[in-house]
């Protein structure tokens, strides 16, 4: 999950421009971060089933 806060500010700024820019660029953002989240969602799933053995 991403979270706003002062530090992070203007690296949102600069990706809602980026969108605002090129609009299709957003689903590749979103493919990205949905991989990632997947990713993580399934190494978790492994570690998981390797500590019942």
């Amino acid at each position: 999950m991403f979270y706003m806060n002062d530090d992070n500010l203007p690296e949102i700024k600069e990706i809602f421009k980026q969108i605002m820019d090129q609009p299709d660029k957003m689903f590749d953002m979103l493919r990205m971060n949905l991989r990632k989240t997947c990713e993580a969602a399934v190494t978790e799933l492994i570690k998981a089933e390797l500590t019942e053995l």
